[in-house]
């Protein structure tokens, strides 16, 4: 509702009724115009073949000034009958709007036209005037709350889509800012875009040619190369009409590594020491610093973890039972080690542990492992351990590594994505995690193709325990393995608990099935980020990872509604995330003070912010501990 003059009157001009009536009702917005309903009087001295042109004015703000200033003439009516009667007036929005930008008082005028061709006075001379008092809703840009809403950009790289505000930036040679609007762009409409890289200075405007429908502006081979060298950008643009400015939301895209966030960070950690995983020799039961120095990513983990130092060289910590750490010593590390290869390696971009494993990815998309290799994680012919890492005999080369999460013998298998965007396996399959179809207890020394997932081609895999999964570029779920628990959702409950195959997860939306970006998993529950940044959860609740009802097993759920998230981890009783304004949240069992919220007692159900004071970048959780990267202030 936009309020407007009422109750014209002039004692100059009493040859006819004054203007009554015109409390004006947008009543629809066709092509960016507000459709206006305004009722004219009759009687004399209106003729029929006689006209009417209406005029929007602001800015009057005194009695007898002119109703001319700051006026527009907004259309005009021939007069059909002498009657009383409502016209169909049509004023673009950006002046409602600039009425309410300014603050000034605002309505509707007219001049009449005798069918002679002589003008009449002003259809009302000295109005009761009336602020525009609502902000007026602009179809596609304002929200309901009236507030400006231009929908945010959207990045693609190399055409796809950058899943959960997410994106790999290592062999991008193709990056677009897609700008989409709904309502019509006009030809005096100007758009301009403005970026942020981690804390630095805003860059722009970049002016940018308005379309109608979308735009798509591409980055130089100059600005791809300097945002490589970040963590972060913030994205905003501002649309100009009527030279009013109109900024979009800001929007935050996270870079990624070879799938490990990237940037100069400060490690903290919270939890067990039991293998000096949390690089300290006491329980720390609350999130704690506890690097010497910045790192450049770290990896998932069990009871090691790795970083990456600005070089790209690989470092670790944690436990070393069996050369796990790929140091080449022996005995758990409470620091932080450089590890060693077999062979000079120029750069790692991701590194993996299980339990008594490891696996690393360097820059040429070789595989490289050390550890225990008994059931062939390492991907040697040779059981035993191996306390540098050597790299895995293959001719494929690989873009994605992940190692699992368990010591059991029976859970100890490798996945990855190679660089054809194909899912591979290797090690054992007595909980059919491989998922080729073999029979379980198969062992499988070197990676080997899943033929079941086709020509799809894949950008996230994960294996836990009893189970895997793997996201396709497409936003596809696939998961397989021991299916107990609703930790594998699936419409039969009764069937065989074991999925040797990848089974296709179709979970729905509001506006179809779930297109995912992540996903973690625990012992017994799962949680995913979809498309859209959005949190889910199912299996197991025990712990109330979803919900404040434990002991009940759920179909996936939404966690926290429009918040959106960045980062996901889950361990045996724990949970961990980072939302798009880089807090970070823990919930679940606070076993060992894993949850960083006081101790064994400070249970949290749900999903609950544990430090908004730091920009987190990237959170993982291992055997009843998290680490988690802030990025240097």
């Amino acid at each position: 509702m936009i309020s407007v003059f009422s109750g014209w009157s002039n004692p100059a001009v009493d040859k006819f009724d004054p203007l009554t009536d015109t409390i004006t009702k947008v009543l629809a917005v066709q092509n960016g115009e507000s459709v206006l309903h305004i009722r004219v009087p009759g009687g004399q001295p209106f003729e029929v073949g006689g006209m009417l042109t209406f005029y929007w004015a602001y800015g009057i703000s005194s009695p007898g000034q002119s109703p001319f200033l700051n006026a527009v003439a907004v259309g005009e009516q021939d007069i059909l009958q002498t009657a009383p009667a409502f016209y169909q007036v049509l004023v673009p929005v950006d002046l409602l709007q600039k009425a309410y930008d300014q603050g000034r008082e605002a309505g509707v005028f007219a001049i009449y036209t005798h069918p002679d061709g002589t003008t009449k006075d002003y259809l009302g001379y000295e109005p009761q005037k009336k602020t525009v008092s609502q902000r007026y809703k602009l179809d596609g840009f304002l929200d309901s709350t009236g507030e400006w809403k231009c929908p945010p950009p959207e990045v693609k790289v190399d055409g796809q889509g950058a899943a959960g505000h997410q994106f790999d930036l290592d062999a991008a040679t193709n990056v677009q800012i897609l700008f989409s609007y709904k309502p019509d762009m006009r030809q005096d409409d100007t758009v301009q875009l403005f970026w942020t890289l981690d804390s630095g200075s805003e860059v722009g405007p970049i002016s940018i040619t308005a379309q109608t429908g979308e735009d798509l502006y591409s980055l130089s081979a100059t600005q791809i190369a300097e945002w490589k060298t970040h963590t972060q950008v913030k994205l905003r643009y501002v649309v100009t009409r009527g030279g009013i400015p109109h900024s979009s939301d800001s929007v935050t895209y996270t870079f990624v590594h070879g799938g490990v966030v990237t940037g100069n960070h400060t490690l903290y950690a919270c939890g067990a020491p039991d293998a000096y995983q949390n690089l300290s020799n006491a329980y720390l039961n609350q999130i704690t610093d506890v690097s010497e120095s910045n790192w450049h990513a770290v990896s998932d983990g069990g009871l090691t973890h790795f970083v990456l130092d600005s070089k790209g060289q690989l470092h670790a910590w944690g436990a070393n039972d069996y050369g796990e750490t790929g140091t080449g010593v022996s005995g758990h590390l409470n620091a932080i080690k450089p590890c060693s290869f077999e062979t000079n390696v120029n750069s790692i971009v991701m590194a993996s542990n299980s339990r008594v494993h490891s696996l690393a990815l360097d820059d040429k998309g070789h595989l490289w492992a050390c550890g225990l290799n008994d059931e062939r994680i390492c991907g040697s012919g040779s059981p035993g351990e191996l306390r540098t890492f050597r790299k895995i005999s293959t001719n494929l080369t690989f873009k994605f590594i992940a190692a699992g999460a368990s010591q059991d013998a029976a859970s100890r298998a490798s996945i990855a994505i190679g660089t054809d965007g194909k899912v591979y396996t290797w090690g054992n399959n007595e909980y059919a995690i491989l998922g080729t179809g073999a029979d379980q207890g198969t062992r499988l020394a070197t990676p080997q193709l899943i033929t079941g997932l086709g020509e799809t081609r894949f950008k996230f895999v994960a294996l836990t325990y009893e189970r895997a999964a793997a996201i396709s570029e497409a936003g596809e779920l696939y998961m397989w393995g021991l299916a107990h628990q609703r930790a594998i959702p699936r419409q039969d409950e009764s069937g065989d608990k074991w999925l040797r195959n990848p089974s296709p997860i179709s979970i729905q939306g509001q506006n179809g099935p779930v297109s995912w970006a992540q996903i973690a998993m625990g012992r017994e529950h799962c949680l995913a980020i979809d498309s859209d940044g959005e949190l889910w959860g199912w299996g197991n609740n025990e712990y109330s990872h979803f919900s404040k009802d434990p002991g009940s097993y759920l179909d996936p759920v939404k966690l926290l509604p429009g918040t959106k998230f960045i980062r996901i981890a889950a361990n045996y009783k724990g949970s961990a995330a980072i939302d798009s304004l880089n807090r970070l949240y823990t919930w679940g069992i606070d076993a060992a003070g894993q949850l960083g919220r006081g101790g064994n007692d400070h249970d949290q159900r749900g999903p609950s912010v544990l430090d908004s004071s730091r920009k987190w970048v990237n959170v993982t959780m291992g055997y009843y501990h998290t680490i988690a990267e802030a990025a240097v202030s």
